[in-house]
């Protein structure tokens, strides 16, 4: 079943802050959305498939933000730097929105997309499959309420009640 596991941040923002300490080089990033990686360097083509952007500054003050388009890699949603960010580094990984986010100075470094978009309402809607799954789990089998049924017989059901 879909749970809201991110914070305000994260849902609304399309961001996940981190601080570098000079020693960890992986950071886990644990949005509902798993990033996308094609390139670090804007000039290759395959950055275009990113589907966000990281930004750093060392103050954390609006209009301090670079984008970083060096030095790390994405497995999953770990972000890895070659060399761990100096301690107390402000770093910055914001999912692409329609109006860019809030951390690039100009328009080519803001982080213009739908990702963040897409997301919302992830959490308000149950799937079908999974109310049926859930039914044939709790009341089907021996035992229990309903000894045997068909599956298509449940999403029969299932479908009328939506009606």
């Amino acid at each position: 079943m879909s749970l809201l596991t991110e914070n305000n941040r994260q849902y609304y923002e399309g961001a996940q802050g981190f601080r570098g300490n000079g020693v960890l080089v992986d950071f886990t990033t644990t949005f509902n959305t798993d990033l996308i990686f094609g390139s670090a360097s804007p000039s290759d083509v395959d950055y275009q498939k990113n589907n966000f952007k990281l930004y750093t500054s060392t103050t954390g003050v609006p209009g301090s933000w670079s984008e970083t388009t060096t030095g790390y890699s994405v497995s999953g949603n770990v972000i890895t730097f070659t060399a761990p960010p100096a301690t107390g580094l402000y770093i910055v990984v914001q999912l692409k929105k329609l109006d860019g986010g809030n951390y690039g100075s100009t328009t080519a470094d803001k982080a213009y997309g739908d990702t963040v978009e897409k997301n919302y309402g992830s959490y308000a809607y149950t799937k079908l499959e999974d109310i049926v799954n859930n039914f044939l789990l709790a009341y089907v089998g021996p035992g229990k309420l309903i000894q045997d049924v068909k599956r298509t017989d449940v999403i029969f059901h299932a479908k009328r009640a939506m009606q």
